[in-house]
């Protein structure tokens, strides 16, 4: 018996960020929403609808919405007004805005303490 068959096989495994897990089903990997409330929508940032969705926001507005701070100046984000968690539409343009990405960081640490997560 080789040392590979000794292994024990994981069933679960965390994906990379995505807020998705797998599970090992023969070759394939089904993908299932995972139950932390603070990544609840967190699937919808690795489909093509929101990307080009994204790249469309920051064409339109390419500056920050908050310190007014342009493309060439920072790296901008696309961000939910209102976030997924708290009700807020995934791809909504109306929900949508560009920001900096300290802004992002600072209105993204607001909303966790606002909603209790």
């Amino acid at each position: 018996m080789q040392a590979d068959d000794m292994k024990p096989k994981r069933k679960w495994v965390k994906l990379n960020g995505t807020g998705l897990r797998s599970v090992n089903i023969g070759l394939r990997q089904a993908r299932v929403p995972s139950e932390d409330p603070k990544r609840a929508g967190a699937h919808i940032y690795n489909t093509k609808q929101w990307r080009r969705l994204s790249k469309k926001m920051r064409a339109q507005k390419p500056y920050c919405a908050h310190c007014q701070r342009t493309a060439q100046q920072t790296r901008l984000v696309v961000d939910h007004v209102i976030p997924i968690n708290q009700g807020g539409a995934g791809f909504d343009s109306l929900n949508l805005e560009v920001l900096c990405f300290a802004c992002h960081a600072i209105k993204t640490e607001q909303d966790r303490r606002n909603c209790g997560v």
